[in-house]
């Protein structure tokens, strides 16, 4: 039994799977930490502008991991500048990354400003003013 145990450790599929878990634990728990921020920071939120708020949590989150594997990608290819090859692919792969992150910020500022937008189309439509014109 101590031999399956010990396969099981060294087992790529199951390190990789532990490692999941444990990624996507620490994601969730970052996702709900700046999620709670964002509720913090709009007053009453509803029910839309909740969900809403939890998807800019959610790729802030990612965003920031991202950010996390640009900035040792950098290092690296700072480190590797002596092998070209090597330091290309590196470089490569930063590129990649950061159109990623820039991607994920982009959302969450499209994400943001949705969220403003359906909070002032809700107290327009709630307006006394507008509902004497009508």
């Amino acid at each position: 039994m101590d031999d399956d145990s010990a396969s099981d450790e060294t087992d790529p599929v199951s390190v990789t799977a532990a490692l999941n878990r444990q990624w996507t634990a620490a994601h969730a728990k970052r996702v709900a930490a700046i999620g709670a921020e964002l509720v913090r920071a709009y007053p009453a939120p509803t029910q839309d502008e909740r969900v809403l708020l939890g998807l800019a949590g959610h790729d802030m989150a990612l965003a920031e991991l991202v950010g996390n594997a640009q900035l040792l990608l950098a290092r690296r290819v700072e480190a590797l500048v002596d092998n070209p090859k090597v330091a290309l692919q590196l470089a490569r792969a930063l590129q990649q990354v950061t159109a990623c992150r820039n991607a994920a910020s982009t959302r969450v500022e499209e994400l943001l400003r949705a969220v403003n937008t359906t909070r002032v189309q809700r107290s327009l439509t709630q307006s006394p003013h507008l509902r004497r014109v009508a």
